[in-house]
């Protein structure tokens, strides 16, 4: 096995596997992504249903006053 240089063919592997690694890391990076925002989305309707209750609680104790 001879050392130096690496030939073309070499060197368009190399660039091959990075190609590769680059698109497996960021289709993990969407997928992640997506499952944040699902959980964001959850939690915002959550704080929407909270405070629509809060609201016609406050507006229920005026009534009475």
């Amino acid at each position: 096995m001879k050392f130096g240089m690496p030939t073309p063919r070499q060197r368009t592997n190399g660039l091959y596997a990075v190609l590769i690694a680059t698109n497996i890391f960021m289709a993990g990076l969407v997928m992640e992504q997506g499952r944040v925002i699902e959980s964001q989305k959850v939690l915002i309707k959550s704080l929407f249903f909270d405070t629509t209750q809060l609201a016609a609680l406050k507006m229920k104790q005026a009534l009475h006053r």
